[in-house]
């Protein structure tokens, strides 16, 4: 792939796709590309195609925009054209595991994706759009500098030699002097105004007695509301996330220091929560760092996995439990194709502590060992610190 191809987003299995697009019955149609299978796929007329001949879009101004009421913006980047002449648009949505790439349709207004074998309609996408650049200062040719103004110097009138008169003037023609003027006196001051005499009153009010003064700023306390009963807080019907977990992307030559400690296998070697996508399952498994690798358990198997995702933080805890029961807190790592939900669980098995998927459904744990699935009925199940004694003490008091 070029170095600067478009991601699009990853396959069913986890593999990673590109954007591309192709020719098919006189449409040119929005192509995911995946690498590892050197194939691409696109969707028309309800099926999922194969194609070994396509193009690779490549950019680095290209973004990936939500489309909200399908409205498609304007720049937004034009794959092709239809035999009719409409044009098609590139879009990306998450289907059963999946972040895949596909055609947006103006007309039908909706995304189009090849899954598997068949082509999936989608309301809710996003749309690839064109990122304007900054634009910058730009230094066009040279041109020779305009010519210098001519130096014109301006013209003032002169006045006629008749009207310019001596100075100083001479002795005749002096204004003559007369006698300095007078100083102005301010106007006399009249009489002082007269003042009227004070006349005290003969009888003055008597105070106000204090037992009114001190009504008049009394202010009453308002009521007091009564005290509302205590209602302790009810038990969730199902055990939900309470905060959000991190799982970081991990690979055989990294893994985070602060993983999630799971067990050991039977040569002591330190085993890690992870989960990895297989067949459209998300599925909780085992990392081992001293193999560089991952095991899930899928269909009486095990599976080995080179990319896959680590859980990492603190505040966890193993509680037992069995036949698929599960606690308050637990941890949901994983989802099925069908869309059921999965859980984090370990067990002692030949000498190992393994971690595995606890399906509710099937009241088991499954663990991955010596290239098989192994199904246990008591287990420990991974779980909240907080989240499980909150609920344990509200138990105890109620």
């Amino acid at each position: 792939m070029p170095p600067n191809a478009v991601l699009g987003g990853n396959d069913f299995d986890g593999d990673t796709v590109y954007v591309g697009r192709t020719f098919h019955n006189g449409d040119t149609l929005v192509a995911q590309i995946v690498p590892k299978k050197q194939i691409a796929f696109i969707s028309w007329r309800g099926e999922a195609i194969p194609k070994d001949h396509f193009e690779v879009l490549c950019g680095t101004n290209l973004i990936w925009r939500q489309c909200y009421d399908h409205v498609i913006p304007e720049n937004a980047v034009v794959c092709g054209k239809t035999a009719l002449g409409q044009p098609v648009y590139i879009g990306r949505g998450h289907y059963e595991g999946s972040l895949s790439v596909g055609k947006v349709s103006s007309v039908h207004r909706a995304l189009f994706i090849p899954f598997r074998t068949a082509e999936r309609r989608l309301e809710s996408y996003e749309i690839l759009v064109e990122q304007k650049r900054t634009e910058g200062w730009a230094i066009g040719a040279t041109s020779p500098p305009p010519p210098p103004p001519e130096d014109i110097k301006p013209t003032y009138p002169v006045p006629p030699i008749q009207d310019v008169k001596p100075y100083p003037p001479p002795q005749d023609v002096k204004p003559p002097l007369g006698p300095p003027m007078p100083m102005p006196m301010p106007p006399p001051l009249g009489p002082p105004p007269a003042c009227d005499p004070y006349n005290p009153p003969a009888v003055f009010d008597p105070p106000p007695p204090y037992h009114a003064i001190a009504a008049s700023v009394y202010t009453p306390t308002p009521p007091i509301p009564p005290i509302e009963p205590y209602i302790p807080p009810t038990q969730p019907d199902s055990y939900g996330p309470q905060q959000s977990d991190t799982w970081v992307v991990s690979s055989a030559n990294y893994t985070p220091p602060n993983a999630v400690y799971a067990g050991h296998d039977t040569d002591m070697s330190p085993i890690v929560v992870c989960r990895c996508f297989h067949n459209g399952d998300l599925l909780p498994g085992k990392a081992i760092p001293s193999r560089a690798c991952a095991y899930v358990s899928y269909a009486g198997q095990e599976i080995q996995k080179s990319n896959y995702e680590i859980l990492i933080g603190e505040g966890y805890d193993w509680v037992p439990a069995s036949n698929g029961m599960l606690a308050p807190g637990a941890i949901e790592a994983g989802r099925t194709v069908n869309g059921e939900i999965l859980y984090v669980g370990r067990a002692h098995y030949c000498g190992s502590i393994t971690p595995g998927k606890i399906q509710p459904s099937h009241g088991a744990l499954y663990i991955a060992f010596g290239g098989c699935e192994r199904r246990i009925s008591n287990y420990e199940i991974l779980v909240r610190r907080n989240d499980f004694y909150r609920d344990e003490a509200i138990k105890i008091c109620y």
